[in-house]
């Protein structure tokens, strides 16, 4: 029990001014009484009204400090609730994607992996005896994944693969998938055009220059031609194609939740890319561009490799 009194008295008037607040069911009510007695004789230099508006004052930020506390506590209360309401939905919500990356591996079965590749020596060719490969470009756009029955759109923008000549599996892309079954995958091989590049970040742009050039170009190869009885010549040559590439995938490519990881991987193998029934082509020669054209775009194969040392997975 709280027990505030205070007597106020003075010549023939007296005054009492007591508050009471029950601790057992009384915590949000106070009592005041106020008595005057002997009302008829005034006090001297007592401000009756100044004291009255002092007890209103009280009371009043008593209700504000208490309402503000009420109202931090219902605050602190809903943001707790939406915490917990989150964390709540987070951990039951099934997941439904998995992780698809993509990589990419030059070959070339003559040459050992580690060096500077070369297309080995043609006895018996006629003029040309040797190519060198120094350097391997790709545009690729527009590839998806197929199921059953439908198709997941994984990279759509054009984008250039060089690829590694020292033989390493080089990683592409990584991306969030569905869970499904991916039987098939198809892509482009892409004679590039200004305007879509021009939608992508600078620092790709930059890598275009070269296929933005004279007539547009999809394939740029560059290395150097060994010709009997001649000094090396350097050459550059470039395909301008337009081909959509389509190749089944065997084994499919399982994304779910029990395996939410999977990988694919194109091995480029420049093993023909110079050649015709055994006999070399001439890089620099014109003539040859079709036939080129057309090794370059059979070179390239896609399989499921989920543990990435380039090799296709079995099963």
């Amino acid at each position: 029990m709280y027990h505030l009194e205070r007597k106020i008295a003075k010549r023939a008037g007296a005054l009492t001014i007591s508050r009471t607040e029950s601790e057992a069911g009384e915590a949000r009510k106070g009592v005041i009484s106020v008595a005057v007695c002997d009302a008829s004789q005034s006090v001297e230099g007592f401000d009756h009204v100044l004291f009255v508006q002092s007890i209103r004052d009280f009371y009043v930020q008593r209700k504000k400090r208490r309402f503000a506390m009420k109202l931090q506590f219902v605050l602190c209360l809903a943001v707790a609730l939406i915490i917990l309401g989150t964390g709540c939905d987070k951990s039951t919500e099934p997941k439904t994607t998995g992780m698809l990356s993509f990589s990419s591996l030059y070959s070339t079965a003559p040459a050992p992996a580690g060096s500077l590749q070369s297309l080995g020596k043609q006895a018996g060719a006629l003029a040309v005896d040797s190519v060198r490969i120094n350097r391997a470009r790709f545009v690729l756009r527009d590839i998806k994944f197929k199921t059953q029955s439908d198709s997941m759109n994984y990279r759509t923008d054009p984008f250039v693969l060089e690829l590694s000549l020292s033989g390493a599996v080089q990683s592409v892309s990584a991306l969030d998938v569905p869970f499904n079954t991916y039987r098939r995958i198809e892509f482009d091989v892409h004679r590039v055009e200004s305007p879509e590049i021009s939608r992508l970040p600078q620092s790709e742009q930059a890598k275009f220059t070269e296929f933005l050039a004279g007539e547009r170009y999809s394939i740029i190869i560059e290395g150097t031609v060994y010709k009997t009885g001649q000094a090396p010549q350097s050459f550059v040559f470039q395909s301008k194609i337009n081909a959509k590439q389509k190749i089944d995938l065997q084994p499919e490519l399982v994304v779910s939740e029990a395996a939410p990881t999977a990988n694919v991987t194109m091995l480029i193998s420049s093993a023909n890319w110079f050649k015709s029934s055994g006999v070399f082509l001439d890089p620099t020669d014109a003539m040859n561009e079709i036939e080129i054209t057309e090794n370059l775009k059979s070179s390239i194969r896609v399989y499921k490799d989920n543990n990435r040392d380039g090799l296709k997975d079995p099963n």
